[in-house]
């Protein structure tokens, strides 16, 4: 607590944000692992159907993005950990 009048009201409610700040990053991070793996599934299946199609660049492109994806999910899970 500061003793100048008028900085206990801002420290408050700075440690306010910076605690709903945290919890809210902690929702996140299940939210985008999961939005990722759904997005992930989705961009496999249509490489499937792009290969179906004769289209093998397209299909490899598109599957690189959802390995891309993976990692990505990866990354989130060891920050998680991390927080």
């Amino acid at each position: 607590m500061h003793i100048h009048e008028g900085h206990e009201h801002h420290d408050i409610a700075h440690k306010d944000e910076i605690s709903k700040d945290v919890e809210t990053l902690k929702v996140l991070f299940d939210h985008w692992i999961e939005h990722n793996k759904s997005h992930e599934e989705s961009f496999r299946k249509w490489a499937k159907k792009a290969k179906a199609m004769g289209k093998d660049t397209c299909s490899d492109w598109i599957e690189k993005a959802a390995d891309l994806l993976l990692k990505a999910s990866e990354a989130l899970v060891e920050a998680k950990k991390s927080f």
